[in-house]
């Protein structure tokens, strides 16, 4: 389930990336174990792709829980 979240906000950020260059970002999630995907070691080869571009565009994962996060749970 993470993968998934993690293509997400990974999809997210390539739309968007022009705008987001040069530019310090929040990604707001409400699943907790996002969190800690930047600390994870063992990563296969497309997460570790993702983490490259994830860190070209300076975003900070930001945890809310999901009935707070109104906006994610209608998107999802």
């Amino acid at each position: 389930m993470h993968y998934l979240e993690l293509a997400e906000a990974v999809f997210s950020l390539k739309i968007w990336r022009h705008y987001l260059y040069g530019v310090k970002c929040e990604l707001f999630t409400n699943h907790c174990i996002l969190l800690h995907v930047f600390t994870q070691k063992d990563l296969n080869l497309r997460q570790q792709r993702w983490m490259d571009f994830s860190k070209d565009c300076d975003v900070t994962l930001q945890y809310h829980l999901g009935k707070s996060n109104v906006v994610a749970a209608a998107l999802s």
